[in-house]
């Protein structure tokens, strides 16, 4: 919902129109989606495989990893979804105040249910120890590099979106 209150894009309407016998949602948006999808589910597994079988963790930690991981990728998601164009380096994360109480309130959720007592037994989730936390920001930093060369490469071949 705060992307909804999203401010306009910057040079929107030096953009060519869309043809109208398009749907909002083309081929190309579809496979952006459908990439990133894949790369966030890659980046989950891949780091509860590596939780359990590298770091030896045990499988509530490695589950509790999993969903931490999911979860912090989602959310710095959403920074990353406001334009298909532009980089988020240009459209900044500080302008639309209510994605930022989104985000705030939804991670503090998120700790509350990995590190609250009664709430992480109820959702059967695990303390996430730094380690777990190092592995989850290199997961974010994968995903923001990889949905920004995404954001390039819509750019230099020009797609229409």
């Amino acid at each position: 919902m705060a992307l909804g209150v999203e401010p306009k894009e910057r040079h929107l309407m030096q953009r060519p129109p869309r043809n109208p016998k398009t749907g909002v949602l083309t081929k190309v948006t579809w496979t952006i989606v459908f990439c990133q999808a894949i790369v966030m589910a890659t980046l989950t597994i891949a780091n509860y495989v590596l939780a359990l079988h590298h770091f030896h963790y045990t499988i509530p930690d490695a589950r509790s990893l999993a969903f931490t991981t999911i979860t912090t990728l989602q959310l710095t998601h959403c920074f990353m979804s406001r334009s298909i164009h532009q980089s988020v380096f240009k459209t900044g994360i500080h302008e639309n105040r209510w994605i930022l109480g989104a985000f705030f309130l939804s991670f503090g959720c998120m700790l509350m249910g990995i590190y609250a007592p009664g709430v992480s037994t109820w959702l059967e989730l695990t303390a996430v120890n730094g380690m777990s936390w190092v592995m989850i920001l290199i997961c974010v930093i994968v995903f923001m590099t990889f949905v920004e060369l995404e954001k390039l490469i819509v750019r230099q071949l020009g797609c229409v979106l």
